[in-house]
């Protein structure tokens, strides 16, 4: 089990450095920071190391902008941890002007449907489908 939270911090570590002569970058993490600041308390935790291994086991770290990447072996499935602290599961969908995501649980699985009590399927609204799709980054003591 490769560890992806020492992989993560040392990546939030040199994008915060490169923050400091990027302008646009050091834009990009106070938006990230506004966003967990307004949104994050609904998030359930999550442990890095645990979601790397199930969605992309074996997979290192790789910077993009204010987000680390943790791709899976045939690329379909990525792990996407932002510098702000949360991570997000997404399958990857080919197109033309590049690639597009499809925001899954943080066991790969559709957050896009619920079932009721009574076994009917309905659909999500936004703000819900994101609380199922966005999850804070456990502290290292709380893994």
């Amino acid at each position: 089990m490769s560890d992806a939270k020492t992989e993560y911090s040392m990546a939030v570590t040199a994008i915060k450095k490169q923050s400091e002569i990027d302008e646009d970058l050091a834009k990009n993490l106070e938006n990230s920071y506004l966003e967990i600041r307004r949104f994050g308390m609904n998030w359930v935790k999550a442990n890095i190391n645990d979601v790397v291994e199930e969605i992309a086991p074996g997979a290192h770290a790789e910077i993009h902008g204010r987000k680390v990447y943790y791709y899976n072996a045939d690329r379909t499935m990525v792990v996407i941890a932002d510098v702000a602290g949360y991570v997000r599961v997404a399958q990857i969908i080919p197109k033309d002007s590049g690639d597009r995501f499809h925001y899954l649980d943080v066991h790969g699985q559709s957050a896009d449907n619920y079932t009721d009590e009574k076994g009917k399927q309905h659909g999500r609204k936004r703000s819900d489908k994101n609380a199922y799709t966005h999850y804070r980054i456990k502290h290292r003591e709380e893994m």
